[in-house]
């Protein structure tokens, strides 16, 4: 019996399989040698969750190109940078 408190994503991820994936979180620029403003980022970091398709009912609202396919990456992990 499902508790209303519960945490859906948690029960899902039981029945789902999982996929795991590595996490590079975006730190900000930094100026390089020559000046040029490079992306840096944190240390990998391994999570785990689930990858589901976008509905394409959502496209529009999400202001989304139905020329293509996207989806969205599901985790109980927090992330801190």
């Amino acid at each position: 019996m499902a508790v209303p408190s519960s945490n859906i994503l948690k029960s899902a991820l039981r029945l789902i399989k999982r996929q795991t994936v590595t996490h590079y979180a975006w730190t900000g620029r930094t100026p390089n040698a020559i000046g040029y403003d490079v992306d840096s980022y944190a240390a990998p970091a391994t999570i785990t969750g689930s990858f589901q398709p976008v509905s394409r009912t959502r496209y529009e609202a999400l202001g989304l190109d139905f020329s293509k396919s996207y989806i969205t990456f599901y985790t109980e992990s927090v992330i801190r940078c």
